[in-house]
């Protein structure tokens, strides 16, 4: 859920960024390149239009790319579902030997933190 919501937080961004800098470019090329800013009575008019282009072709794009990155997270998760995580015995299969590695090494911290936790209860209680 974290993620999901971070990823998309990041994928805006990436939206915005584009447009912007799509919007800029417009500007510049208007300004510097084809000298058009003197023929037109409002220079907003063509970066208006540049963004709302820009930013719904940056949203198809994207959109495609969160799909590819949820895909390729749920084919992780059901291969730590079906052939352990590493932890309960059984390795993953797929993936990138970096991801398993690093989620091992934080679950088993995790755990090793909850393990610590319970105990310090127990002792308390004595």
């Amino acid at each position: 859920m974290f993620a999901k919501i971070i990823a998309k937080v990041f994928i805006f961004i990436g939206k915005v960024g584009i447009t912007v800098g799509n919007c800029f470019t417009c500007y510049a090329i208007m300004k510097f390149i084809t000298k058009d800013l003197k023929e037109l009575s409002s220079v907003w008019t063509p970066i208006i239009m540049v963004g709302i282009v820009t930013y719904i072709a940056a949203s198809l794009f994207l959109a495609l790319y969160e799909e590819a990155v949820q895909a390729m997270l749920v084919c992780v998760c059901v291969d730590m579902d079906l052939h352990g995580d590493g932890l309960k015995g059984g390795d993953p299969r797929f993936g990138p030997k970096t991801f398993h590695d690093n989620y091992e090494t934080k679950v088993k911290a995790k755990l090793d933190a909850k393990e610590q936790e319970e105990e310090e209860k127990r002792n308390s209680m004595k």
